[in-house]
Order: structure tokens, then sequence, then C-alpha cells
């Protein structure tokens, strides 16, 4: 029973150390930003304009002329 106890918080430790070493990583390249040769670039993220198929705000009622 001791034995897979031991197994358990080894797997506990391995699993915590994989997803901290998993952040540092992120971290490390959020840090760096993109490179010069990758195709994301955070600007992909935000949309400039409004997509074509909803009816734009700005314009008049139309019932109004």
């Amino acid at each position: 029973m001791k034995s897979m106890l031991n197994l358990y918080f080894l797997g506990v430790a391995l699993t915590l150390l994989s997803i901290i070493f998993r952040l540092m990583e992120s971290l490390e390249n959020l840090l760096e930003g993109p490179s010069p040769g990758s195709s994301w670039t955070r600007g992909q993220l935000v949309a400039t304009e409004p997509p074509k198929c909803l009816p734009d705000h700005q314009s008049q009622p139309r019932g109004v002329r």
C-alpha cells in the first residue's frame, strides 16, 4: 500500500513539474514576442473592420430618409 502511495505522489509531482515547465516556456515565448518568420501576429486577434454579414450600425434607420 505504501508503494502505491509513493507512486501516486511521484505522478502528482511529475505532473506539476510538467505544468510549471510548460508555463515557463509560454511566458518566455510571450516575453520574446512573435518571431519574424512566424505567421501568427497579435493583430490577427483583433478585427480591424466589422464582418460584411452584419448591418452597418452607423447608417440611418430604414424609415428615415
